[in-house]
């Protein structure tokens, strides 16, 4: 019998990491929950871990990101821009300041230093974030269109 080769050894290892990878990728489910300390310790040494809400409401589509800035005179202003304006990293840093609650208190402090980027004379009032979305109809309701009329807001809301 023969040794084995290095590309089997590499083989292995690539298969190996693909595993864990799709493990790490399960949505939160028992299952998933009983397989985590199985891929865990790989993800952390590899440093991959990452905390997603991509599939954290699926009965919504079309989210759009909003973060206005309101001074007292009433007029508004977008310093990012408007949802499409924006790059992917702000998109993302906003839907997880918004969609995962573990993030409340850096929501908070981000909207304090939004509101202390202004200059002392026109200090904002009211800082807003905003996620609007589309709820999907159920698939026995839905007609020719899936998703249904109304706007899902999700908000925080800082005033001065």
């Amino acid at each position: 019998m023969r040794p084995p080769r290095a590309s089997t050894f590499i083989a292995f290892g690539v298969a190996l990491h693909v595993a864990l990878i799709c493990l790490a990728t399960l949505p939160a489910s028992r299952f998933s929950q009983t397989l985590y300390p199985l891929h865990a310790w790989y993800l952390g040494i590899t440093n991959q871990s990452q905390n997603w809400a991509m599939y954290q409401v699926p009965d919504q589509a079309r989210a759009d990101y909003h973060l206005i800035v309101t001074f007292p005179d009433g007029s508004e202003e977008r310093p990012w821009g408007s949802s499409t304006q924006m790059k992917a990293r702000q998109t993302y840093f906003l839907e997880a300041l918004l969609l995962n609650r573990n993030n409340q208190d850096l929501a908070w402090r981000f909207l304090g230093q939004i509101h202390d980027s202004y200059p002392s004379a026109r200090r904002p009032t009211l800082v807003l974030l905003q996620r609007t979305a589309q709820v999907v109809s159920p698939f026995e309701r839905a007609s020719k269109d899936i998703l249904g009329e109304k706007l899902l807001p999700i908000e925080l809301r800082r005033t001065w």
